[in-house]
Parts: structure tokens; sequence; C-alpha cells
């Protein structure tokens, strides 16, 4: 794709999400669309809602979301300050779904690729349970990596629970029981997200060091959702419990 034909579908998706309304898949129009196009509307359209950007999310991890969503590979997304649970416009979220994450607090600026995954933790300030919200902004949760890519991985909003310091998960497994409305409970593990969140930071900082990206101290980065997905309903309390990190909540009012 040419840089016009980036700008106009990143000012879609912005619309879109501005609007509350769907598109048709990406790839409909475009099936030359490349992962690195892909990136860049994500990009694009992260600047065009004017909000600062807060850190990263991940997709697809978890070989237990790879599956219910049918994609091959992991991707990210950027998080933008109006994506925060206090600033989340429900009424213009469409089919929104939640999963239990674990979030790392960046700490200092990261412009070299770190040495080793080890050496990722001298760069984690913090560790947080946390909740986020997806929606994508086609008609279906039916699409192509690419696709998904373009779209933001999805990102819809997100939670955060207290801080807690690195070593609360260093080196160990961290289960999560996700509970909600009339859905069973779901389980999953730290483990599930390439293998743990510092393994999921590293595969991120492989992703965007190389591109001239800095991962600014402060960031966010959302490590990947550890069960699957279900649908927010109405009024409904969402609770994710994690071992060693307490708790985040959720209650979709719409």
């Amino acid at each position: 794709m040419n840089s016009e034909q980036i700008a106009e579908v990143a000012k879609q998706f912005h619309n879109a999400r501005d609007e509350g309304s769907r598109l048709d898949l990406i790839t409909k129009a475009h099936p030359e669309l490349s992962m690195e196009d892909a990136y860049e509307i994500a990009r694009k359209t992260a600047m065009l809602t004017g909000s600062s950007i807060t850190g990263y999310k991940l997709g697809f991890t978890s070989a237990a979301m790879r599956q219910q969503m049918n994609i091959s590979a992991p991707n990210y997304g950027r998080l933008t300050a109006d994506l925060h649970e206090s600033e989340l416009s429900q009424g213009k979220l469409v089919h929104p779904r939640i999963e239990p994450e674990i979030t790392l607090l960046i700490g200092s600026d990261i412009s070299e690729m770190p040495g080793t995954i080890e050496a990722c933790w001298d760069h984690i300030e913090a560790v947080m349970p946390s909740l986020e919200i997806v929606d994508t902004r086609f008609h279906r949760y039916d699409f192509t990596l690419v696709d998904n890519t373009a779209d933001n991985s999805s990102a819809a909003g997100y939670v955060m629970g207290a801080h807690h310091k690195p070593d609360a998960i260093m080196n160990q497994q961290v289960r999560v029981r996700l509970s909600g409305g009339d859905t069973k409970p779901l389980f999953g593990s730290s483990e599930d997200a390439l293998g743990g969140p510092v393994e999921a930071f590293y595969w991120l900082c492989q992703k965007l060091i190389p591109l001239g990206e800095t991962i600014n101290a402060g960031s966010l980065i959302m490590t990947g959702g550890l069960t699957a997905a279900p649908f927010l309903k109405n009024r409904t309390k969402f609770l994710a419990e994690f071992e060693n990190l307490g708790s985040a909540t959720f209650t979709w009012e719409t």
C-alpha cells in the first residue's frame, strides 16, 4: 500500500472508533496488505486520537487466544491515554470482550536491544494485575492477522490493579482466575503468554528496537491475555485474581 492509502485506512479506523461503527476487512479492498503496512496504519490511527501514547499491548501471545481467534502468531498494538478505564467511552464499543493480563511498568528508556531476556528485568519498575478490553472495529471476530494488526490488535480499553515489585513474579509461574457474569471461571498462567511476562516483553523489544523506536520510561506493557476472552454483557462485573498480585475488576455498565 502507498502512503496515501495507509493514511486513508487510518482515518477509517479512527472514524469507526469515534462513531462506534464497523468496517469491512482491510484485506477485502487491499489484499496486498503487509504486516509492515498494518503496523503503520495502527500507528497513524493512534496519532489521530490526539491522545498520548501510554504504552503497548501484545495480542495473541497465548495458545488459548490464538486458538479462539484462529490466528497463527502474536502481534502488538499501542495504548493511548483515552483507553484507560477512567476515560473509556463504553457506549462506543460494539462487541467488546475482556481478558486478564500481567502488565509491566517500564522504569527507564529502552533504545537498544537488551542483551538477554534476563536483562529486561533491569528496565521493569513494577508489575500489575490488569484487564484488557478488546473490541474489533470489524463486523465480526473473524479476521486475518494483518487485518487485526491494522486494527491496533483490537485495543479498546484497560484496567490496572495495584503496583507490585518485579520480584513478585520473577522466575515464577503466576496463576490467574477470571470470573464474571454467566461465564464459567476461566483459568490461565503467566507462562501462557510466550513463556512469561518478561519473555513477552523481550519479544516486543525485538519488534520495536530494530525500527528505531524507543520504549519510554513510564510505558505500560500489557503482556497478553492469559485465558480465552469472554464477551462483556450489560452490568456485568468481571474479576481477575492473580497469585502474588491481587486482582483487577471491571464492570460493564452499558
